[in-house]
């Protein structure tokens, strides 16, 4: 087929998934990625959670390397 008829049958296949009923406990429906997409952006623009445990640990292994600590571990 035309490559226009497909990528009009792709968009029209993720519109119908994305307005399918999530199931319990869940806001959405996503397609394969966007979840990825989504953490991959929300990390970009505040950072990769750490838990205080490893923050501390890295921390004080940086300090004994005289590497500076970034504020973030402090």
């Amino acid at each position: 087929g035309a490559p226009e008829a497909f990528t009009q049958s792709v968009v029209e296949l993720a519109h119908a998934i994305h307005g399918l009923q999530p199931a319990p406990g869940f806001d959405a429906v996503l397609l394969p990625g966007e979840r990825g997409a989504r953490t991959e952006a929300q990390r970009t623009a505040g950072g990769i959670p750490l838990a205080s445990g490893t923050a501390k640990r890295l921390a004080e292994l940086a300090s004994r390397l005289g590497v500076t600590v970034p504020a973030a571990l402090a």
